[in-house]
């Protein structure tokens, strides 16, 4: 036996005693907004022209992508708005939300060298050593050890306005035509 909305039960479902409301319609969910690419700032280049910002992005389940953008350029979700070549900054919209990178926060970090079992580990130097004078070398300002100069009383017979020089020969490739780097020194006078 079918419902056909006339029934002994229709007068209660018109009468609505529980008060009940029909069912609302479904509303379709929007999916959530991708999360944000992580992007490495890997280097600022004006090399080319114009400015450019390197960068490494990592996408879920792939090996990292490097992209070299100029400003305005975008690849996929990610476009680069501007560069700021001398604060090392780069602001960039990823996946819509707008984000400044800079290397201090969002740079490439250095990675320790591997260890090797057995190796043993270079001792700590600093990053820009300064040549140590060797004991009785005259010091110029800040330091550095001041160079010797000729001493043109180290050779009586000659006058101080002739240093010897040693004289070297050139080997040119046969067939090919070249200019001596050096002149020949003048004859010097015989005593």
């Amino acid at each position: 036996m079918a419902a056909t909305g006339s029934g002994p039960y229709q007068a209660i479902v018109e009468r609505n005693v529980f008060g009940l409301k029909p069912p609302p319609a479904p509303v379709a969910e929007a999916p959530p907004p991708a999360p944000p690419l992580k992007i490495t700032l890997t280097g600022i280049t004006t090399i080319l022209g114009n400015k450019r910002a390197l960068m490494s992005v990592a996408v879920p389940n792939k090996p990292p992508e490097t992209y070299m953008l100029t400003e305005g350029q975008r690849q996929g979700e990610i476009e680069v708005l501007s560069i700021d070549e001398r604060g090392g900054a780069v602001l960039v919209k990823n996946h819509g939300i707008e984000q400044t990178l800079d290397f201090k926060t969002d740079g490439a970090k250095a990675q320790p060298p591997p260890v090797i079992p057995g190796m043993i580990p270079p001792p700590n130097r600093p990053a820009n050593p300064m040549p140590l004078p060797l004991p009785g070398t005259p010091q110029q300002p800040g330091g550095v050890p001041q160079l010797p100069q000729p001493n043109a009383n180290a050779n009586p017979g000659l006058p101080s306005r002739q240093l010897p020089m040693p004289m070297r020969s050139l080997r040119v490739p046969a067939g090919s035509e070249a200019t001596p780097a050096i002149p020949p020194a003048p004859p010097q006078p015989d005593q």
